[in-house]
């Protein structure tokens, strides 16, 4: 649990402080929503102070990308699960697959696995956050084709896929190209499992810079 020392160094503001705080409480990782606020106040020093101690902002999470390596993700699951009286995941990410995840299990779980739920699957918070990069650059173009390519970054089938990209707020037009194109939907994005605090990362995606949707 090394990583998560360098969130104790001196040098961080009252905001970026309460931020590292949270992700330490998360063993790694937040979901965005969570922490909005607090990542609102961040200056551009604060962001640099954070990034420097291994600190990543996504469009869905807060997180320690260390926390995820190492064999860290079974240990820091199951500390998580001990504290909060519940138990580890059956299954993780392994190998760029995306396993189903335990409806019956709390998202900070996975989070503090590196991992989010979205759609049914747990995925790589780091894959969860290229495929929605991906998705809402091609989406700047026009519907998004559910190519293998992307199947592949969000670590299934094209099915899969589609399950994981409904999460991030896409809906498969009507016609014969079947594309996926960006859609608002109140109440969250359907298939998406919301964290402990009952927000959802469209909430964040909802401002993502690449589809007019981000931060």
């Amino acid at each position: 649990l090394a990583p998560l020392r360098q969130l104790s160094q001196p040098g961080l503001s009252a905001s970026a402080r309460g931020l590292a705080f949270q992700i330490a409480e998360g063993v790694g990782a937040v979901a965005r929503a969570a922490v909005e606020p607090q990542i609102g106040g961040l200056s551009a020093a604060d962001r640099k102070a954070l990034a420097v101690r291994g600190v990543r902002l996504g469009a869905l999470a807060a997180w320690m990308p260390a926390m995820a390596r190492n064999g860290r993700p079974e240990l820091c699951a199951r500390l998580w699960a001990l504290f909060h009286g519940t138990r580890p995941p059956p299954e993780l990410p392994v190998a760029g697959v995306s396993p189903e995840a335990d409806a019956a299990l709390p998202d900070g779980v996975y989070l503090a696995a590196g991992a989010i739920v979205l759609g049914g699957y747990a995925v790589r918070i780091e894959r969860a956050e290229r495929l929605t990069n991906a998705l809402y650059r091609r989406a700047a173009r026009g519907p998004v084709a559910p190519d293998a390519q992307l199947a592949a970054l969000a670590g299934g089938d094209e099915e899969m896929l589609k399950a994981v990209a409904a999460a991030l707020g896409f809906a498969r037009r009507d016609g014969a190209d079947g594309g996926l194109a960006p859609v608002a939907r109140r109440g969250g994005p359907r298939g998406a499992r919301l964290p402990r605090n009952r927000h959802s990362p469209f909430a964040a995606l909802a401002r993502h810079p690449l589809g007019q949707t981000g931060n």
